[in-house]
């Protein structure tokens, strides 16, 4: 049986690897990704952090690895991590945005109509994670 690695090695991976990003799909729609990109021969190392978060997936190209976390329910996971264990510095701010934007989504999850105030706070979070 393999052994986990350690919470806070998974925290300083990500803070050097790890991308807390999103894309948008029209006027109100936002996708959050948990996004690592490792070397094809880091095989052991991807398979170890997707196993770590038992969350999102892994995608093999010809010239990287992928791992991605981008289900409501895998990004609960993600965030259960960093709140326990939580990033610094500059990675920290961006993440703070992202998981605002996470719980800003979760909120207003299925409704037809945002409102004014969530949709000026969804634009302000996305200004903090772009600049």
């Amino acid at each position: 049986m393999e052994q986990k690695p350690h919470p806070w090695f998974i925290t300083g991976f990500c803070a050097r690897a790890g991308n807390f990003t999103f894309s948008r799909t029209g006027f109100k729609g936002v996708n959050l990704y948990l996004l690592i990109r490792f070397n094809n021969n880091e095989k052991q190392l991807a398979v170890l952090l997707a196993d770590y978060f038992e969350a999102g997936k892994l995608y093999f190209t010809n010239s990287a690895i992928y791992y991605r976390a981008t289900k409501m329910l895998d990004l609960e996971k993600v965030i259960a991590h960093f709140e326990k264990y939580p990033l610094q510095g500059e990675k920290n701010n961006i993440y703070q945005a992202w998981k605002g934007i996470f719980f800003l989504k979760k909120k207003n999850y299925r409704r037809k109509r945002w409102g004014t105030d969530n949709l000026t706070e969804l634009s302000s979070l996305l200004k903090k994670m772009s600049a």
